[in-house]
């Protein structure tokens, strides 16, 4: 202990006298872990921070699995989930729930929240603790009641605990509150949401024998493995149980499995491959930031050189001087990890402050002691990362070779090595350089892809109907027709129309149909199409062009004509050589289904996302199917957003207890659709111009001290006729040398790394030819750039001073 603390007394002196150096050292470093510690914090965040349910690594979601269509998450229909339910001897429990919006009126303003609805036995699951109350349990009568998450129940009833008991009115019937979740409750399954939003209120949902029926897919699934069960024993047997009820239920089953997903592995699928990437990237940016301070301390270590020959002639061994030097480095690293730590705050203050920018919710990530612990290792490992080689480079000089050397103004020492930073770092900057210009031209593409429609001035808000207050198909038609035509007859109105899923807003329905005339086709191959509930002033609203035939007329859209409007994905696959209009199909979504006629062909609307493929599509008018949930679409004369307070005004004038929700214009639900691939591409592009600009200084860097040590060679080639062209050729030709190597290298490393990129990248190559190679010559021209500097220092030294310099 006497020895540690004597070399760490000594290692703080040599700090103090050399602040330049020292400050150097810890700034470059503190960059590097402060941008790794900011990263690890939203990582540990999303994939490893235990959930807020106990024994949560027990839960896990089961799908049914379409083999027919490659899905592998499907919701599962209430019959299978019974049966699943029954029959499996892997789970404590399993439960069932789905999401749709509700509305909440008679306590203040009238307000459209999503609510998940679910089974009896859900918090007995997934098992979280209420804040106050209780939850749900099986012993419950057949009432409605619900549970608050603790954001509705502060902004809506004032954080009061006494709401517990009373009742609300949700969609118009008495629901009774018995439970408030905690702030840290967080349950929200992305991908089977309809709402795509997390839940404010969980209702409670028996599953009936009525629902016992073989016809729909819409339930969520959450279980609990027992005790001693592993994932790959429930999927074994619920492949097993998916088999039997294929066999057992053909025309329903067939080509269809069950998925088992670790509830850990599904909340953080969306994210985690990204995640990932970016982390690679940051650690990247810290190998560059160690590689700096690897050369200041072998530049530190030549400098020393005469004090390392009088320790040595002392008796101080190899391996002391080595513990002294490593011991330097181990503190630099320590002041370099508080410095990043401090840095870190800012770095998760500016991802949350850039996420929320574009949608992203970071507001569950902290510095928390995780955290703090990673950036302490962090610290001490590059502390000992960068120290370790240029501690062994200079316990294994002969210091009496390197001082007469170093007399005669020779520079043997430590040369390979400090060619080996110059590399290290700008194949570094290359891999980095490159996955941005991907991303970036990535999200070139993503934006200019037509969604099929003009976004330009369209407002949408969506209205749903409680089926308590209007429980005829006429009426909410009626409802929705009226508002429509209202909003038609304002001036500051171009056209307004509805439709019941929006683009970009959230799932579609999706169901089977069958082609008059037709064969019948094989038991699950059958043809899917995607359902919209529409009215004949959409099409126009949205400026979709009509490729044949007509949409319906005004009658159509208010009465039922069994007429159907198809998108062009749906005539290419079923009618490629055919004229569809005439042609009649039964969409299995009514009972009974009953043959519709084609009256027109549409263009081909993005729905999903800009990267997805559209699939074949249907349009019914609103009387085929009266749903009580639309959004209503307007295309204004002017600003979209100044007709905000009109909207809800009218709204209220029809009824006023009715919420609008979801208010955007349509240019905010398309720039939605690239919101990820713009955090990912602004992300990997700061972290490469960090990246970019530390690998330049290292450079810079290196080529100083080069130009430094040879100043008396170069005085002596200018004495004997040299000009400054020549010598400034010889430095850069010398440094071309790594340069060209770092380049080299590091599109070899980029090639590798950018195919891990390819889930990130839309219609782009992670080998694409030009992006790379216009990345590697950018990053050759600014590390000769770095060169030249100190390159034309050299070439303007006066012969006569650099003779006499020492």
């Amino acid at each position: 202990m006497d020895i540690l603390f004597r070399d760490l007394r000594y290692s703080l002196r040599i700090l103090v006298r050399r602040p330049a150096y020292s400050l150097a050292a810890i700034v470059v470093l503190a960059l590097g872990i402060g941008a790794t510690t900011s990263i690890f914090s939203v990582l540990y965040a999303v994939m490893w921070r235990s959930l807020p349910y106990r024994d949560s690594d027990r839960l896990v979601i089961v799908w049914e699995a379409d083999r027919f269509d490659n899905e592998d998450q499907n919701v599962a229909n209430p019959a299978n989930y019974l049966d699943w339910k029954e029959r499996n001897l892997v789970f404590e429990d399993m439960a069932a729930f789905l999401d749709n919006p509700g509305n909440i009126t008679g306590s203040g303003e009238p307000e459209e929240i999503p609510v998940e609805f679910v089974t009896p036995n859900f918090f007995s699951v997934v098992r979280p603790t209420p804040l106050y109350g209780r939850t749900f349990t099986e012993a419950d009568p057949d009432s409605r009641l619900a549970v608050l998450s603790y954001g509705l129940w502060q902004r809506r009833f004032g954080s009061d605990p006494q709401i517990v008991g009373k009742k609300i009115r949700l969609n118009d019937r008495e629901t009774t509150i018995v439970g408030i979740m905690p702030a840290s409750f967080k349950w929200y399954i992305q991908k089977g949401s309809f709402t795509r939003k997390s839940p404010d209120m969980w209702v409670r949902w028996p599953i009936t024998s009525e629902m016992r029926t073989r016809q729909g897919r819409f339930l969520m699934v959450v279980a609990r493995l027992k005790q001693g069960k592993s994932i790959q024993q429930a999927q074994t047997e619920m492949t097993g149980i998916a088999a039997n009820l294929e066999k057992q239920y053909k025309d329903f089953n067939t080509n269809w499995g069950a998925n088992v997903v670790p509830l850990r592995e599904q909340l953080s699928g969306q994210v985690r491959t990204a995640l990932l990437i970016l982390s690679g990237a940051v650690i990247f940016v810290l190998l560059i930031a160690c590689t700096n301070v690897a050369n200041l301390l072998l530049t530190r270590a030549l400098s020393a050189t005469k004090e390392i020959a009088v320790r040595s002639s002392l008796g101080a061994t190899p391996f002391q001087i080595a513990r002294q030097l490593l011991t330097e480095s181990v503190v630099i690293g320590m002041l370099g990890g508080a410095m990043g730590l401090f840095l870190a705050f800012w770095g998760i203050d500016a991802l949350s402050l850039l996420g929320g920018q574009y949608g992203i919710d970071f507001r569950d990530v902290r510095v928390n002691v995780p955290v703090v612990s990673f950036a302490l290792g962090a610290s001490i490992f590059t502390g000992l990362l960068f120290g370790i080689i240029p501690a062994w480079e200079a316990s294994r000089w002969n210091v009496q070779e390197h001082l007469k050397e170093t007399a005669k103004g020779t520079t043997v020492k430590g040369t390979r090595f400090r060619n080996a930073l110059i590399i290290t770092e700008l194949a570094l900057a290359m891999v980095l350089l490159a996955g941005a210009a991907l991303l970036i031209q990535s999200f070139s593409h993503l934006a200019a892809v037509d969604p099929g429609f003009d976004p330009d001035r369209v407002l949408t808000f969506r209205v749903a109907l409680s089926s308590a207050r209007y429980p005829e198909e006429s009426h909410r038609i009626a409802f929705i027709r009226r508002l429509v035509e209202r909003l038609n007859s304002m001036p500051e109105v171009v056209s307004a129309g509805a439709i019941s899923f929006l683009p970009f807003a959230g799932p579609a329905a999706g169901t089977n149909f069958y082609i008059e005339g037709r064969p019948k086709p094989v038991v699950g191959q059958e043809p899917v199409t995607e359902v919209f509930i529409t009215d004949e002033n959409f099409f126009r609203t949205m400026k979709i062009p009509v490729l044949r035939g007509r949409v319906p007329s005004a009658i159509e859209a208010t009465e039922a004509k069994r007429v159907v409007v198809i998108n062009k994905a749906l005539a290419d696959k079923y009618f490629p050589h055919e004229d569809p209009i005439g042609k009649r199909l039964t969409i299995d979504m009514r009972d009974p289904n009953l043959p519709t006629t084609i009256i027109g062909v549409v263009g081909d609307v993005k729905h999903a996302d800009l990267a997805s493929e559209v699939r074949p599509g249907v349009y019914w008018p609103h009387p085929e199917l009266a749903m009580s949930m639309m959004t209503i679409t307007v295309r204004t004369r002017g600003n979209p957003a100044d007709f905000i307070p009109s909207v809800r005004q009218l709204v209220r004038s029809f009824d006023p207890d009715q919420p609008v929700a979801d208010i955007k214009t349509m240019g905010d639900w398309l720039d939605g659709t690239t919101i990820h691939a713009k955090f990912n591409m602004i992300l990997m592009a700061i972290l490469a111009a960090v990246a970019l600009i530390l690998a330049a200084v290292g450079v810079y860097g290196v080529m100083s001290y080069t130009v430094l040590q040879r100043v008396q060679e170069i005085g002596v080639r200018m004495a004997l006729g040299a000009s400054s062209r020549e010598v400034l050729r010889l430095i850069l030709m010398q440094a071309g040398s790594p340069v060209m190597a770092g380049a080299s290298v590091g599109l070899l490393a980029a090639l590798g790394f950018t195919r891990l990129m390819q889930s990130m990248l839309f219609e782009v190559s992670p080998t694409a030819a030009f992006p790379l190679a216009s990345v590697a010559v950018f990053l050759v021209a600014v590390a000769l750039l770095a060169c030249w500097f100190p390159a034309r220092k050299a070439a303007a030294l006066d012969p006569y001073v650099a003779l006499r310099s020492e």
